[in-house]
């Protein structure tokens, strides 16, 4: 279940980059989707450590 959870935020994460590239493209870019970026793909590696870590 964990690795599925991981697997979720992980692709939320890559969609929020894509936010990002296309805000840089456009010159305006928010703080909003970076640090969500960064936050899902840090919790996404957390869980799927965690998930290996207890045999999952």
């Amino acid at each position: 279940m964990l690795i599925i959870v991981a697997m979720i935020l992980g692709a939320f994460s890559v969609a929020c980059i894509g936010v990002t590239a296309r805000q840089v493209a456009a010159d305006d870019i928010a703080i909003g989707p970076p640090a969500a970026a960064l936050l899902t793909a840090f919790a996404s590696a957390g869980l799927m450590l965690l998930s290996t870590a207890l045999g999952h």
